[in-house]
């Protein structure tokens, strides 16, 4: 057996590994922890509930791992340069910095004033405002850059990626607002009287599930991308994905919404995105030469994604509504889809091949 094929072999080990782990430990939150997978309660913190992070945290790092033995020829080589966007300095201090002073500012208001971030994560404040906007505007980016790319000669799957994503956005932004239904006042129909909010919207049907698929698909898309884009030759098994894969800014912005979880922090799907992000940022931060913002950024952000966690479930309890945190997250998503739509409407310009970047 060649070196190439030990790296798979061992890769797939570890990605097994991972997957029992987490089949087990989804066993254990029926029969032990007397509660589903996806129950939100204020965060417990007592031994088992500690080991059992410790324990979803290696199981992170083993299937981080795995996928790396799997899909990279060279190990733990990098196979792919890190995406250069934007070019010029200015744009990419911009992308660089804004999601990391909006994450260090509503980490420090969320520690200092919880009233004063009430006023704004609150229902149509400034957060939720400009959480649809960025929402809105990536989805317009993305169905341009799908408009442009319809006829060239690419795989069938970019377009329906690209249409995909680009409907998902302007849901969002929709679903984020309640369709303006409280700016506008009309009516809720009686087929969505029963919601949670009793507002005209669709998540508040099954609001746990909802948010789980949305945190788990926004790190998949702007996180796990940036990581198999670099970490992993996904491109040999899959060509037509490899050229949206998003950089790593994009993976910095989503980053910053895999902390500030309170009632969900017990959660398996919510522990298992945050310790695969920290995996992911120390991995960014190791291979961080000749990327943007090298070794410090990857850094920089997983501090403020740990001293948000931390001031979370340390004074969650003071919130005004306990769920407040979360608006943070859904903050920091579709600023990653934004940047995300950019990079790939700068990469593709108005052809069918991506533009080194």
């Amino acid at each position: 057996m060649n070196e190439h094929a030990r790296h798979r072999c061992h890769g797939l080990l570890q990605t097994i590994w991972c997957v029992g782990i987490l089949l087990l430990l989804i066993v254990l939150e029926w029969r032990w922890f007397q509660r589903g997978v996806l129950s939100e309660h204020p965060p417990m913190l007592d031994f088992p509930h500690e080991l059992r992070a410790i324990v979803i945290a290696v199981a992170a790092w083993l299937g981080l791992r795995g996928c790396i033995g799997m899909f990279s020829p060279d190990g733990n080589k990098q196979s792919f340069f890190p995406s250069q966007w934007p070019l010029h300095p200015v744009g990419r201090a911009a992308a660089a910095g804004i999601p990391l002073l909006a994450g260090v500012l509503l980490t420090v208001v969320m520690g200092i004033d919880p009233r004063l971030f009430y006023q704004w994560v609150m229902e149509d404040g400034p957060v939720e405002t400009m959480s649809a906007l960025m929402a809105l505007t990536a989805g317009a980016v993305l169905a341009r850059v799908w408009w442009l790319q319809r006829r060239a000669p690419v795989h069938p799957l970019r377009g329906i990626c690209l249409l995909g994503f680009a409907v998902a956005c302007v849901l969002l932004a929709g679903e984020e607002v309640s369709w303006l239904q409280r700016q506008t006042g009309y009516a809720t129909p009686a087929a969505f009287s029963g919601n949670m909010q009793g507002e005209f919207n669709l998540h508040n049907f099954v609001t746990n599930h909802m948010e789980n698929a949305y945190y788990l698909t926004a790190f998949a898309a702007a996180v796990f991308g940036a990581f198999l884009r670099e970490a992993c030759n996904i491109g040999r098994a899959w060509p037509w994905i490899s050229g949206i894969l998003p950089g790593r800014l994009v993976a910095y912005a989503g980053a910053l919404g895999a902390g500030f979880n309170y009632e969900m922090w017990n959660t398996i799907p919510t522990q298992l995105t945050f310790f695969s992000t920290m995996v992911i940022l120390l991995w960014f931060a190791r291979h961080g030469r000749g990327a943007p913002g090298g070794t410090w950024l990857p850094l920089a952000v997983l501090m403020v994604i740990m001293a948000g966690q931390l001031i979370s479930l340390a004074l969650g309890h003071t919130m005004v509504r306990s769920w407040d945190g979360t608006e943070v997250k859904e903050f920091f998503m579709p600023m990653s889809f934004l940047l995300y739509a950019l990079e790939l409407r700068a990469r593709f310009g108005r052809g069918s091949a991506p533009i080194p970047s």
